[in-house]
């Protein structure tokens, strides 16, 4: 997976490109992380992000305990029809702010 990220106006935006899964969430969550220290405000961009596994929602689910605490802000933009059904099927749409 490739993250490129955009600072701008204090809101942290990923591109995300490629699939979420066992072999990259190590590198999803480090980068994560490290941007919620640059801004309490984060934006996945998941447009090209084109499959998402159980080990990607355990990170969701992990940042998301994160960010409440802590006044963060996490969205997901663009999130294609594929990662959408995933994310509708276990429950974590209503966890998650989604912007279509």
């Amino acid at each position: 997976m490739l993250m490129k990220k955009i600072l701008e106006d204090g809101k942290l935006t990923f591109i995300l490109n490629g699939r979420l899964d066992s072999t990259t969430t190590q590198f999803f969550e480090d980068n994560l992380v490290k941007g919620f220290q640059e801004s309490p405000n984060v934006v996945l961009n998941c447009n090209a992000l084109e499959y998402i596994s159980s080990a990607g929602l355990r990170i969701l689910l992990k940042i998301h305990k994160i960010i409440h605490p802590n006044n963060y802000q996490l969205t997901l933009t663009k999130v294609n029809a594929g990662v959408l059904d995933v994310l509708e099927m276990t429950g974590f749409i209503d966890m998650l702010t989604i912007e279509k």
